[in-house]
């Protein structure tokens, strides 16, 4: 099934309208002269300690200096001290350690947690980024975290990520994998070494007609996107007023079973999402268009290498990331310690969507 030919087919007219970026909307007003660091920082306080814990009594955040492109520092949440088994994990892309909120309590009462930014995002330090290829943007995030992970004396640990966060769980276990207990892969990004311009049609009979055609629209914008080197971040800079209702009207999307965590999550996301520079042209150095599927795809070159770490791969039921490769993985007796699980109810934002189920898988493993 062809994703070109899907959009010619049903929506024609899109195609013909073509995507401009720039002089579509602007600003009602400017965030000029706003800290929104200093805000969101305010903001990411009041959203970790939704979940229950105290903070500086059994949450902490903090930031841990490493050496590298200059004196920089990763923003970090830990909780569950005195817990023997750690774990890490990792967000996905245009977002932060936060998402994680709902689940950390519930984690931390078997796993002595780290929620980590990545650096240059998040609240993390936001080095100038000068990668140019994948390979060292690769090598960045890679350095950056055993940086952090040498400081944090962490030897071994349990390993999660969301997302962008899911590609680089499996991307850093490689470069340490007599280190890594477990992984957890969140919707990842990256497994597939489909064509780009194919789905697979066990995934799309699942999504059905509306939910996948809708996907692929998303798929052809993204790609518009990718060829002007755009990213979320430059789009809520851009265009505020704007970028801050569509937040907060995604958030409450998600997060509809709390509109007091969905209206604090969303005010630290625009903020958050706000501050200038970092690591965000990653992005397009790392995943590439129309299906965010990887330069460097982990079924093709990661993967293979880590056999025999136990990894368990989670995906939404409604989720437009295609799984299918991961599913072939896991049905292979090569990687008999792989499996996969759909967690009906949520779409790609497991963490937000289905926290309590999600929590309670990973807490299951162990």
């Amino acid at each position: 099934m062809k994703i070109k030919a899907t959009i010619h087919n049903y929506f024609a007219e899109i195609s013909k309208i073509g995507f401009q970026v720039s002089g579509i909307f602007r600003p009602l007003y400017s965030s000029e002269g706003v800290d929104h660091r200093a805000k969101a920082a305010q903001l990411e306080k009041e959203v970790m300690t939704l979940c229950g814990l105290k903070l500086d009594e059994d949450l902490f955040i903090y930031d841990v200096p490493i050496q590298f492109h200059g004196d920089n520092y990763i923003h970090t949440v830990e909780c569950g001290r005195g817990n023997k088994e750690t774990l890490v994990l990792l967000h996905g892309f245009s977002g932060s350690l936060t998402l994680f909120y709902a689940m950390v309590k519930e984690l931390s009462q078997k796993f002595h947690v780290f929620c980590i930014d990545f650096l240059g995002m998040g609240l993390s330090s936001r080095p100038e980024f000068t990668c140019t290829t994948p390979q060292e943007t690769v090598d960045y995030f890679v350095q950056s975290f055993d940086l952090w992970r040498e400081h944090m004396k962490i030897d071994q640990f349990y390993f999660g990520g969301h997302s962008f966060g899911g590609y680089f769980v499996p991307v850093i276990a490689k470069a340490m994998k007599e280190r890594v207990k477990g992984m957890y892969l969140i919707s990842p990004n990256g497994v597939s070494t489909f064509n780009e311009d194919e789905v697979s049609q066990e995934w799309a009979n699942k999504l059905g007609f509306f939910l996948k055609t809708g996907w692929m629209i998303y798929f052809k914008v993204f790609e518009k996107l990718y060829q002007r080197k755009i990213t979320p971040q430059k789009l809520v800079r851009d265009w505020t007023s704007i970028g801050e209702v569509f937040i907060r009207k995604y958030i409450d999307g998600l997060h509809n079973k709390n509109k007091d965590h969905a209206k604090i999550l969303s005010d630290y996301l625009y903020h958050m999402l706000s501050i200038e520079g970092g690591s965000e042209q990653a992005v397009h150095l790392i995943l590439r268009p129309p299906r965010l599927c990887a330069h460097i795809p982990l079924a093709e070159e990661i993967l293979p290498e880590l056999k025999d770490i136990p990894t368990h791969f989670y995906f939404g039921g409604t989720d437009w990331n295609d799984w299918t490769e991961a599913h072939n993985l896991c049905k292979d007796p090569q990687y008999k310690n792989f499996q996969i699980e759909w967690l009906e109810g949520a779409g790609h934002q497991m963490t937000m969507q289905q926290p309590e189920v999600l929590t309670e898988k990973i807490l299951a493993t162990v």
